[in-house]
């Protein structure tokens, strides 16, 4: 008896796995694909996806990372807003599964007042 519990269980388990695909995306998009502002600007950047796999239906289960080439440049959050510190460039990008893109930020100085 003990045999067949163990063989049930075990059937149970690969069923289970056999559920649950992981995703993988197959296009991913940042909006806008490039920025050009001035220093202490908060700008919220999103982002489109299409995927194949997986067995969820909510994308709230998606989590991108969001990282920045350069943080003396532009800091992003993990809801991708961008907050720009100070004139340069930087690359900020997105990653979700296996896939990436990018947005190109460039802050220029404040114009001077004539």
């Amino acid at each position: 008896m003990k045999h067949s519990v163990t063989v049930i269980f075990i059937i149970a388990l690969l069923m289970l796995a056999g559920c649950s695909k992981a995703f993988e995306v197959t296009r991913l998009v940042v909006y806008p694909s490039s920025v050009e502002t001035t220093p202490l600007d908060t700008i919220q950047l999103t982002f489109a996806l299409d995927y194949t796999g997986g067995d969820f239906e909510d994308p709230n289960l998606i989590s991108p990372v969001w990282q920045t080439s350069n943080a003396e440049v532009v800091e992003v959050d993990s809801l991708g807003r961008i907050f720009t510190q100070q004139p340069g460039t930087a690359d900020v990008t997105i990653s979700c599964g296996g896939a990436s893109a990018m947005c190109k930020v460039t802050v220029t100085s404040f114009s001077q007042p004539r």
